[in-house]
């Protein structure tokens, strides 16, 4: 496969991405294998690839198992073009013309501009992946003492922002005493570079929170009801989950 090197034109980036689309969706090769540290690293590659980033040569890794698995690229490609659309929108919005605001002309004080946040970067699992890390084996049984439940890791991931790299780790705990329920905590440190505090906002389903993440480690987050993302049997999880972090200016 040729060598994909995307320039910063946004059409010439645009076309780019999608020949390298194209050139993954031709492979026939039927691997159905995704290995953990591919998983993790999803969304950073992601990124980079929706910024310009040669991946071939950035990740050859990443990029050798991308050839050999058929899940790991239809994974892969997924999540392209869900955030293209994302990043999309949002570069519209970003140069939509806004009327002008001329009330300060009528105003005797001062008036202080808030710096709107920017930054941003959104992670996602999808329900089959939600599934798999909530009913994984580890998890069927439940501990004859329930202070010791385990932990169910729902998302982990690393991405770059402002010369950081972040390390987020999203988990949940089956209540002790109510079986409706799941305590979410969201773990943030910085691998890399210097902690910024972020700005958290998570959708699953019917459930919605925003949370200020203002120092390394673990953020407790509301609890989340069950029935906000399960089928109404309570054994399908039927939500996709969306984790968005932004540093402020």
């Amino acid at each position: 496969m040729k060598e994909h090197e995307f320039p910063q034109d946004m059409h010439q980036l645009e076309d780019g991405l999608q020949r390298l689309i194209e050139d993954l969706k031709r492979l026939n090769t039927s691997g159905t294998e995704i290995l953990a540290r591919d998983e993790d690293s999803l969304s950073l590659i992601v990124d980079e690839a929706l910024k310009g980033v040669d991946i071939r040569t950035r990740y050859p890794a990443f990029y050798d198992h991308l050839l050999r698995s058929f899940a790991l690229r239809s994974l892969f490609i997924e999540c392209v073009q869900d955030l293209k659309e994302t990043v999309s929108a949002e570069v519209i919005n970003t140069f939509q013309v806004k009327p002008a605001n001329l009330a300060f002309l009528h105003r005797s004080e001062p008036t202080q501009i808030s710096p709107e946040p920017h930054w941003k970067v959104t992670l996602q699992r999808s329900a089959e992946q939600l599934m798999t890390a909530f009913f994984a084996p580890q998890m069927s049984m439940r501990g004859a003492d329930s202070s010791h439940e385990p932990s169910i890791t729902l998302l982990r991931s690393e991405f770059l922002m402002q010369d950081t790299t972040y390390s987020v780790i999203l988990q949940g705990r089956l209540h002790d005493t109510r079986d409706d329920i799941l305590l979410l905590s969201l773990n943030v440190s910085a691998a890399a570079g210097k902690f910024q505090p972020l700005q958290s906002s998570l959708q699953w389903g019917n459930f919605k929170t925003s949370i200020a993440v203002s120092h390394e480690g673990d953020t407790p987050l509301p609890d989340l009801p069950f029935s906000s993302v399960f089928n109404d049997s309570l054994d399908e999880i039927v939500s996709d989950l969306h984790l968005t972090l932004t540093v402020a200016a």
